[in-house]
């Protein structure tokens, strides 16, 4: 028997140990902060709107549609926050959903690479998607694109059993379409559906039989619950049907440009790293049998998606972005496990180098702004965050210990393989992200937080308002001054000149000519957050 001295850590990393991974990814990040800037506080927003006004059929911000998405991600987020009222903070409690979008959206990739590739290739693809770098801030907000990418995930597994279990994959593929639907409106539901789709002239490579059976018997499925929700509020609300049906047309029918293009490359160069070299290579390697499933389904997804992005919103969007995550990522595993040994070294020292430094970074700045040695640095980040005071935790120091120690037993003791490359770089992501969000949290969250901002608004407000005009006020701020403060405004961008008393402007820190509302307007507040350039000013008319 081998000594522990001398023992190896099998790679990839399976079972228990990947688990372990995906929870120590997830979970920091998710509690004990306020809403954070954009995503964040926009989809809390919406959430906070159906938890005051008991309305959960029709989406509100801050008193005005919310048109952009579907309900599923809210619901689940506002039942979440309801059953653990008085345990955990309503923002808190909204994030959960997300934790469990992300592992279903992992689980099936996992899957879905397994049918078509292997078991190994399985557990690779799931640590190239835990690994994207776009991945990683956006799985922890309360985003309904979690949602979505669960769902897209199942859709593609669900096609990836076609030709072997066409039933269970008719339910799989036509509930993950339903997912994808019910989170972000036609963009992705019409993903896995175009896919779908374009996949039958291949069909003879698919066992054209199951593969016709399971996209009919899926389209069965996804019916209903495509269905259900659009007629239930088409009839209780039918001016709010009408907007909403107007947004998802738009969504989908802005021309392309090569702008918007050139936007997304940009995106994908950095967020969809490293899957996407690895799955360049994939198809480079084995363009002799993209017709065979395990390169058609994932290939034929990403060309779908990144068309239907093209015609989505004028400029390019990142949270739209991380849609292509999930078919990029599924043959990614069986790439990594074919990379030549000097492409996996040169990842797997990157990696190494890349996060052993960013764990060292954290500590140090950790440690400065707790004790305020060395001095120098100490005073850099006080200047980063004027007013902030670090405090000594145990809670995150112990879980932060933990992290950097696992980092370094798994550098050091993983086995000498190819599979280095995407078990370190997850991990050191992981790791990275870990203590940024346990030693950093309080220092970020004193910074991105608007309650200070919300509650000394509030403060300045008669008790009795009924009528307060806002001016380039955007989502975020409404959202977070919403449930902050209890403030709702009256957007002039949308209701016009409005009579009200007061008069909330957001605008930068330097005055500008077109930012003064006028004569008949006295200034009596003006707030910011900390490391923020943006302004709120209040007015009150003459």
């Amino acid at each position: 028997m081998q000594s522990w001295s001398r023992r190896r850590i099998p790679l990839p990393l399976a079972g228990w140990s990947l688990a372990v991974l995906g929870a120590a990814f997830l979970l920091p990040g998710i509690f004990g902060h306020d809403p954070w800037k954009t995503e964040d506080a926009v989809a809390f927003g919406v959430v906070w709107q159906m938890l005051e006004s008991g309305d959960w059929l029709t989406l509100g911000l801050a008193g005005d549609p919310y048109l952009e998405d579907g309900p599923l991600f809210y619901w689940l987020a506002a039942a979440f926050a309801k059953a653990f009222a008085g345990v955990l903070a309503p923002h808190d409690a909204a994030r959960i959903p997300s934790v469990l979008f992300m592992v279903a959206a992992f689980w099936f990739v996992r899957l879905a690479a397994r049918e078509l590739y292997g078991k190994v290739q399985g557990d690779l693809s799931m640590l190239a998607f835990l690994g994207c770098l776009g991945l990683a801030w956006h799985a922890h907000e309360t985003a309904a694109e979690t949602a979505m990418l669960a769902g897209l995930a199942a859709a593609y597994y669900g096609l990836a059993i076609s030709h072997k279990k066409p039933y269970k994959s008719a339910l799989v593929f036509g509930c993950g379409t339903g997912i994808a639907f019910l989170s972000k409106g036609l963009i992705a539901g019409l993903q896995p559906l175009a896919a779908a789709l374009l996949m039958l002239p291949l069909s003879a490579s698919l066992q054209a039989r199951n593969y016709v059976i399971a996209v009919t018997l899926g389209l069965v499925v996804l019916a209903p619950l495509a269905i259900a929700w659009p007629v239930a509020f088409a009839l209780q609300a039918p001016q709010y049907f009408e907007g909403w049906l107007a947004w998802q047309f738009a969504s989908i029918s802005d021309p392309p440009t090569w702008d918007k293009l050139l936007g997304y490359l940009k995106i994908f160069a950095w967020a969809a790293w490293p899957v996407w070299p690895l799955t360049l290579w994939a198809t480079w390697e084995y363009r002799r049998y993209l017709r065979d499933p395990g390169f058609a389904v994932p290939s034929v997804g990403a060309a779908v998606c990144l068309v239907l992005l093209l015609f989505a919103r004028p400029v390019a969007e990142e949270m739209d972005a991380l849609a292509l995550l999930v078919p990029l990522s599924i043959p990614a595993g069986a790439a990594a496990l074919g990379l030549r040994r000097g492409a996996a070294n040169a990842l797997a020292w990157f990696s190494v180098m890349t996060f052993t430094i960013a764990v060292g970074f954290a500590w140090v700045m950790w440690f400065a702004s707790v004790t305020g040695f060395p001095p120098p640095l100490a005073q850099n980040v006080a200047k980063l965050a004027p007013g902030f005071v670090g405090e000594f935790r145990w809670l995150p120091y112990v879980f932060a210990s933990l992290l950097t120690i696992a980092w370094f037993v798994l550098v050091a003791r993983s086995e000498r393989s190819t599979l280095r490359s995407l078990t370190h770089w997850a991990a050191g992501l992981t790791v990275t992200w870990g203590l940024t969000m346990t030693l950093g949290l309080d220092w970020i969250d004193y910074g991105k937080t608007y309650r200070g901002v919300a509650t000394s608004l509030r403060k300045q407000l008669p008790a009795d308002l009924d009528c307060l005009e806002s001016r380039g006020l955007g989502e975020t701020q409404r959202a977070v001054f919403h449930y902050h403060g209890g403030v709702i405004t009256q957007r002039a961008e949308v209701h016009g000149v409005t009579g009200c008393h007061w008069l909330l402007v957001q605008a930068p820190a330097v005055r500008r000519p077109a930012d003064d509302p006028g004569t008949q307007w006295t200034e009596v507040w003006e707030g910011r957050r900390p490391r923020d350039a943006e302004r709120y000013r209040l007015y009150v008319r003459n």
